[in-house]
């Protein structure tokens, strides 16, 4: 029930983030260098502020329940950006907003939006490895990062947001945050913007 009220109620989110993300451009091939470069950097930029706040929100009892230390992908997004000769501290983030994560509802509903992007990275990997533009020197740790184990991983997550989400409270607090986190990560696509510190430049 919780599963299928989130998809109906992100579904709009979901297409939008999507249509942001260059995902036709990937679909058919037609993504260059820099659209990719500008996508790692602005997952790399989501998921470590989501990730950050999920580390200091989680117990440890939450976070061995949700698998949260094989979860986390911003070591595998630094290993993207190394690919592409970028760290962080060569980096400026701006226009960027904020996201607020602050109990254990809002860390499923941040979560949803985390893993559920997941089920669609071995597809886009597969894309990216047959695109000539993209697949020279980069190896995607990031896209299709859970391999063969990506069904499990996503049922794991399935079964523990349905045992953290088992009332109409609980529920509510998860879906609102999915979209908020979903809006958050739209924005950072649409309006957030990556440059080079000057003296790297």
């Amino acid at each position: 029930m919780l599963m299928q009220t989130l998809k109906s109620a992100t579904r709009k989110n979901h297409d939008k983030v999507e249509e942001l993300a260059f995902s036709n451009k990937i679909m058919d091939g037609s993504i260059n260098m820099d659209e990719y470069s500008s996508l790692i950097l602005k997952q790399y930029f989501f998921h470590k502020n989501i990730e950050s706040q999920l580390n200091k929100v989680l117990t440890e009892k939450q976070k061995e329940q949700l698998d949260f230390s094989r979860r986390r992908k911003v070591n595998l997004l630094k290993y993207d950006m190394l690919e592409l000769q970028l760290e962080e501290e060569m980096l400026s983030f701006t226009k960027m907003p904020e996201l607020q994560i602050k109990n254990i509802n809002d860390a499923i509903g941040a979560m949803y939006v985390l893993e559920g992007s997941t089920l669609g990275g071995a597809v886009i990997k597969k894309k990216l490895l047959s695109n000539l533009q993209i697949q020279p020197n980069t190896t995607f740790h990031f896209y299709g990062c859970y391999g063969t184990e990506t069904g499990n991983f996503w049922k794991q997550f399935i079964l523990q947001a349905t045992v953290f989400g088992n009332d109409e409270t609980a529920q509510k607090e998860i879906v609102a945050k999915a979209i908020d986190t979903f809006e958050y990560f739209e924005n950072i696509l649409k309006d957030g913007q990556v440059s080079l510190n000057p003296q790297v430049k």
